[in-house]
């Protein structure tokens, strides 16, 4: 009798388990919808953010990241830099999913200084210097304790992020550092070359660095190889949007 209520005991657990186990299948779907689909973005966000009150650490991590890819592919991607106040409501919203993975309830995780870094950033150029230089302190700890982790996180993802940072901050006292960008860029290319707005941030570095000839080729290269895949329907899977917004803004920058 006491076996046969053991065998029960685990098999409520387990069914519990399995009831109370996030569904993101609807939610994914609409992420996969996403190529400039205003509404499939909505609905897919709208259903991560539902995900972040699962009980399970791992559902929450994943809402946080797919909760952020949309803020990046929607805020940075979609939206124009002249519309700075949609941008400042996309990043700040970006910011309030990213505590819930909190380090100090959370425990560390190389998502948390990613995407914090990320919207972080993004948030601060959008706000202006005056509203970003209150959160400078903020962006230098992240990005530092960011780097103590597995930056081959996101393809080497804090690397890029941090090499548009030094690259653009020029409106963040100290941080403007283009020597230091240019070493950050090729880390994130050597972990990360399926993500080709690498190359665009490398080739602006080098154009900030008087190095016009060298910034032509990454460019011409970079357009060549994502043609290439794109022909092929061999785009990067599952970045697939974000890569053809890439492809468009190479072309752009060429014309530069």
């Amino acid at each position: 009798m006491k076996k046969v209520s053991i065998y029960l005991s685990v098999l409520t657990i387990l069914f519990s388990t399995s009831l109370s186990a996030f569904d993101f299948n609807e939610a994914n779907n609409h992420f996969s919808q996403r190529e400039n689909n205003p509404s499939a973005i909505a609905k897919a966000r709208s259903l991560y953010e539902q995900g972040l009150n699962s009980s399970s650490k791992s559902e929450q991590l994943y809402a946080v990241e797919q909760l952020g890819r949309l803020a990046y592919y929607e805020g940075d991607l979609l939206t124009p830099q002249s519309e700075s106040s949609k941008r400042v409501k996309i990043f700040d919203q970006c910011l309030e999913y990213v505590e819930t993975i909190n380090p100090s309830k959370f425990g560390k995780t190389e998502a948390y200084y990613y995407w914090k870094t990320t919207c972080l950033a993004l948030w601060g150029r959008a706000a202006g210097m005056f509203s970003a230089a209150g959160r400078l302190g903020e962006l230098k700890d992240n990005m530092k304790q960011g780097l103590e982790l597995d930056s081959n996180y996101a393809g080497g993802g804090l690397h890029r992020v941090i090499a548009n940072i030094k690259l653009h901050a020029s409106w963040l006292s100290g941080l403007q550092d283009r020597p230091g960008a240019l070493v950050q860029i090729e880390l994130a290319i050597q972990k990360g070359p399926q993500f080709y707005n690498a190359y665009l941030s490398k080739a602006e570095i080098l154009r900030a660095l008087n190095n016009d000839g060298e910034a032509l080729q990454v460019l011409e290269t970079a357009k060549k190889e994502l043609e290439r895949l794109a022909r092929n329907n061999q785009l990067p899977a599952g970045y697939e949007p974000e890569s053809k917004v890439f492809l468009k803004q190479i072309k752009e920058a060429l014309k530069k």
